[in-house]
Order: structure tokens, then C-alpha cells, then sequence
């Protein structure tokens, strides 16, 4: 195995290990989340009911934990 190899088995190896120990972490999006709602408020269900794409939210969150596992 050459120096350059070592190095870039190294590098990806880190960063498949930081991102499986942060498979959960939103990357400050909830704090921009909170903010937009504290600025502009939240919309009744009544006025905007669940769409298939939030109320299937669940499961892309299974692949993302599996794919980091």
C-alpha cells in the first residue's frame, strides 16, 4: 500500500466514522427551524393538512440510520 492510498483510505475511513456517530445530527437546521417559527408562526392542520411526503418522513429516516450503520 503506497503513502497516497494510506492517506486517502485514512481520510474516507474518518469521515465514514463522523458521520456514522452523527446519523441523527441535522446540522443546525432545528435552530433555523426554531427561528423561522418564532418569527413567522406555525400553520393550523386544518388550513394545510399532512401531505404523503411528511407523513412518510419515517421511513427516510430508517434508510439514513441503516446506510450509517
Amino acid at each position: 500500500m503506497t503513502l497516497k492510498h494510506s492517506t486517502q483510505h485514512c481520510s474516507k475511513q474518518h469521515s465514514a466514522d463522523f458521520n456514522a456517530d452523527r446519523a441523527n445530527d441535522d446540522g443546525g437546521w432545528w435552530q433555523m427551524f426554531a427561528n423561522l417559527v418564532n418569527k413567522y408562526g406555525l400553520v393550523p392542520k386544518s388550513a394545510y393538512p399532512e401531505s404523503a411526503n411528511s407523513r412518510n418522513s419515517g421511513c427516510v429516516q430508517t434508510v439514513f440510520e441503516y446506510e450509517a450503520t
